[in-house]
């Protein structure tokens, strides 16, 4: 009996979760190159590299005024053209709720 009661309250507690939606992703993939971002007037801010073998990983940050981008560049050791760059820009979740 108690294992029943365990099982229902598991499939309860999936199904509430399951019900709601899930959050979008704070940053959205964009279109244009790390190269594009700098000639449309963004600044580099910041850098942050980390080696985790066999890849090496750097993520650039850059700002506009109140827009922020990031570009993560991956280079797999060993491997002539193994790097991988993509850009994403910051986007706001939710609405901003009225003033």
């Amino acid at each position: 009996m108690k294992v029943r009661l365990a099982i229902a309250a598991a499939l309860l507690s999936a199904t509430a979760h399951a019900a709601q939606p899930a959050p979008a992703d704070d940053w959205q993939p964009s279109a244009e190159s790390m190269f594009d971002l700098l000639q449309n007037g963004y600044k580099l801010v910041a850098v942050v590299s980390s080696e985790k073998q066999p890849a090496t990983t750097r993520t650039f940050y850059l700002q506009k005024d109140r827009s922020v981008a990031q570009c993560v560049e991956v280079n797999v050791a060993g491997r002539s053209s193994s790097t991988q760059r993509t850009c994403a820009e910051l986007v706001q979740q939710y609405p901003a709720p009225p003033k």
